[in-house]
């Protein structure tokens, strides 16, 4: 029977601290899904981070194929990767394995710095001109001090993105500059200062010049070196001065006979505000079939 079983092991939460009971499924099943398994004899071995069978245990499979086990560490546990197999017993009690899965058990330790980042402009809603724009991370300590001497890694992506806006869900924007392709760069080190901030120059002007989605990602270290906390800001970014949205009443791509559609045009600024634009051309584009 062995080569027509098999069998899916899985956690609770796959992640536990010495001294928690981790709690394993079992479902067990034939190859064709139709032979009973009932009191089919299997075992179970827990085994440690150094390799080490912690525990054995007979099984025998109810009518429905499905078991449970629970297992509790101690304090004392070693941590790592814990391994929970289940096999298959013989009349001869040799074993074959049908199935395994894998816990960790790990020190949790709590974070001692909090992190946060902003960019040089901010908006609540629309874009930022890439003009000098900056990066600045802020590292304090939990108690509310600067973290100062920090060694802080930062990197930075530009992606391609159809602007939309919460104020104006309605409207499709056209950005003509909108980038085609995206990139990714890694900003260097640099090291906090009394107040716990680390700035980055952007440089976009050596990117294309079009419209991207930014996103600016840092990690703050601990004095250790080991440990570090994260923050991330993200925002549109473009050169425009505005944007066209257009709202119809129907779709477009298909109007049938002396059906007609209403269009409504805005203008918005960086600040999503609607505002007045000189100088426009509409042109009409006409498909017949």
């Amino acid at each position: 029977m062995s080569g027509q079983l098999s069998a899916w092991l899985f956690s609770d939460r796959g992640l536990y601290r010495p001294g928690d009971t981790f709690n394993i499924g079992m479902i067990v099943r034939t190859l064709d899904w139709q032979r009973s398994l009932e009191g089919v004899p299997l075992q179970v071995d827990i085994v440690d981070p150094r390799g080490l069978r912690v525990d054995r245990r007979s099984v025998r499979l109810g009518k429905e194929g499905f078991e449970e086990l629970s297992y509790a560490t101690s304090e004392a546990s070693p941590t790592g990767v814990w391994t929970v197999s289940l096999s298959l017993v013989r009349h001869s009690n040799q074993v074959e394995r049908i199935g395994s899965t894998t816990v960790q058990v790990k020190e949790f330790l709590p974070d001692r710095m909090k992190a946060s980042a902003h960019l040089s402009t901010e908006l609540s809603e629309g874009w930022v001109k890439p003009t000098a724009l900056s990066a600045r991370f802020n590292l304090q300590n939990l108690f509310g001090t600067p973290a100062a001497a920090r060694r802080v890694e930062a990197s930075l992506t530009l992606t391609p993105a159809f602007p939309a806006f919460r104020r104006y869900p309605d409207f499709q924007f056209y950005d003509p500059k909108r980038a085609k392709e995206g990139y990714s760069e890694a900003l260097g080190t640099q090291t906090t200062n009394d107040q716990g901030d680390a700035e980055f120059a952007l440089d976009l002007g050596k990117y294309a010049n079009a419209s991207y989605r930014l996103l600016f990602v840092a990690r703050g270290f601990e004095a250790e070196g080991g440990r570090s906390v994260s923050a991330e800001v993200s925002s549109l970014v473009s050169s425009r001065d505005y944007l066209i949205g257009v709202k119809a009443d129907g779709d477009l791509d298909a109007i049938r006979g002396e059906a007609k559609r209403m269009l409504r045009l805005i203008a918005i600024d960086p600040a999503a505000k609607q505002t007045a634009v000189d100088g426009l051309t509409l042109v009409l584009l006409e498909r017949r079939y």
